[in-house]
């Protein structure tokens, strides 16, 4: 069953996937009912739903012996890590201990329970005191089999000097090279910065390329710093250094980021189809990782060279707009902008009014994207006011589609009032979209969703959903939530 199940999934075949999945359950398949109560916990909204889906799922189909027993969490935790390996499980409902699981579970000889033994041994749990001699002899004899966990922590003790280890550089390093045997991006890094240290660079470069190679983000800063200030001997190259400032911002470094943030404001030399290209790589991860510093960063550059609105976004992402000592000056910006806005708003009527809808929301993406009230709302009075439900289906669909709980919201309203009174081209407007999106909404968090969700869930019939909506939307302070909540008590 397991392989159907997995093949279905690699295949893309989701009701196959689930139709195997169900089967595998069926046949008390340890993996199998793992895999299921993720899934089923992935969509549980309420810790009781949790908690009746390892009833059901989990403690129902795992009481075969005492090493499935233990694996099954070890799966099922990996894949829900919010639980811990162990004590995710209520053991007393098997009559069982911490010790005697793992006892158990040792009889197998399985090298991974060895593993979470060794690391228990560190900490000490439920009836399982710490002993830290015995556990680096586990990990010692797994280390000498090559199993990676075992190794990197065995490097790890040698480097901080914990676990009653002394602390040792060079038995750090001898670990971390059998580790870069493996492949390991991060312990050749590690390795390349020992031998900087050091002033080996010839050893330095070579471990440093092999972690490169790996594509390991931060090793492309180290070398652009490298080649920067011509660090243990190594010839300058700001060239190069360049070059690798830019892989690391494009593999999503921070600190490369900020690093070829600066040199995009300081340094004037850079040609303007460069400044573009270095511009785009680190917007996107300033967007996708907003760092204060490196937001800030951008906006500055942005109004160095007069473009408030890419500016403003920015600032705002730093976290400016929150200062005290930087929020007249983005008051004073935003100002700026809606006078701006203001002075196309005209052209952009116009084009509404043909039908050019295309070019009218590309005058006011850049608007948009900075989150600019003022431009959303122009957008949705217009389309409310002219009746025109397809122009906003298809402006908010690629934003729901994209998670954004607000664009969510909307898209189910104008599905709500469409079925309430439908334009004649739009009649066929499904009236499941409706309690879906509001449900994605709510996941989100969006208040709005929340009370939107409850009413559903009431009208169904199921007052306890509808009461846990209410009782969320009440507690992020909205009004109308917490006069449902009453009203249900009541």
């Amino acid at each position: 069953m397991t392989r159907y199940y997995a093949e279905s999934k690699r295949d893309g075949s989701y009701a196959k996937y689930i139709y195997w999945l169900k089967q595998a359950v069926e046949k008390k398949s340890i993996p199998g009912c793992a895999e299921y109560a993720v899934l089923l916990l992935e969509e549980a909204d309420t810790e009781q739903q949790r908690k009746d889906i390892m009833d059901k799922v989990i403690y129902k189909n795992m009481s075969h012996s005492d090493y499935s027993d233990y694996l099954t969490i070890r799966y099922f935790c990996s894949r829900y890590p919010n639980h811990d390996p162990i004590t995710a499980v209520d053991w007393k409902k098997f009559n069982k201990t911490t010790a005697k699981i793992i006892n158990s579970a040792l009889r197998t000889q399985n090298e991974e329970v060895k593993y979470v033994y060794a690391m228990t041994l560190l900490t000490g749990l439920d009836d399982i005191e710490p002993n830290f001699e015995k556990a680096k002899t586990i990990l010692r004899d797994l280390a000498a089999k090559n199993h990676k966990g075992a190794m990197n922590w065995l490097f790890l003790m040698a480097l901080e000097g914990s676990y009653g280890s002394d602390k040792s550089e060079e038995q750090a390093l001898a670990m971390a090279k059998k580790l870069s045997a493996r492949g390991s991006r991060k312990h050749n890094y590690w390795c390349g910065q020992y031998f900087l240290k050091k002033e080996n660079s010839a050893e330095a470069l070579k471990y440093f390329n092999l972690s490169a190679q790996a594509q390991y983000p931060p090793v492309f800063t180290t070398l652009g710093n490298i080649y920067t200030e011509g660090t243990a001997g190594i010839k300058k190259d700001q060239t190069l250094a360049l070059k690798y400032y830019k892989t690391a911002a494009t593999l999503g470094d921070v600190q490369g980021s900020v690093i070829l943030a600066k040199k995009l404001l300081s340094d004037n030399t850079i040609q303007k189809t460069e400044q573009q290209q270095i511009l785009d790589i680190i917007a996107k991860t300033a967007l996708k990782n907003p760092n204060p510093q490196l937001c800030e960063i951008i906006g500055d550059f942005y109004r160095k060279n007069n473009d408030n609105v890419q500016a403003y976004m920015f600032y705002a992402l730093a976290g400016k707009d929150k200062k005290s000592e930087s929020a007249e000056m983005m008051k004073q910006l935003y100002k700026d902008i809606l006078a701006d806005l203001n002075k196309i708003l005209p052209e952009v009527t116009r084009k509404l009014d043909a039908s050019n809808i295309n070019t009218a929301t590309q005058m006011l993406q850049k608007y948009l994207d900075a989150k600019i009230t003022e431009a959303n709302t122009f957008l949705e009075t217009y389309f409310y006011k002219n009746d025109k439900f397809h122009w906003a289906v298809d402006y908010f669909k690629p934003r729901a589609d994209q998670n954004d709980p607000v664009a969510m919201r909307k898209l189910a309203i104008i599905y709500l009032r469409q079925l309430i009174n439908p334009p004649a081209h739009r009649r066929d407007v499904p009236e499941y979209n409706i309690p879906t999106l509001f449900d994605k909404a709510a996941k989100l968090n969006d208040t709005i969703s929340l009370n939107y969700c409850g009413y559903w869930k009431a009208k169904a019939g199921k007052h306890k959903q509808a009461l846990e909506y209410f009782r969320r939307a009440a507690n992020q302070g909205d009004m109308y939530a917490l006069h449902n909540v009453v009203m249900m008590y009541g």
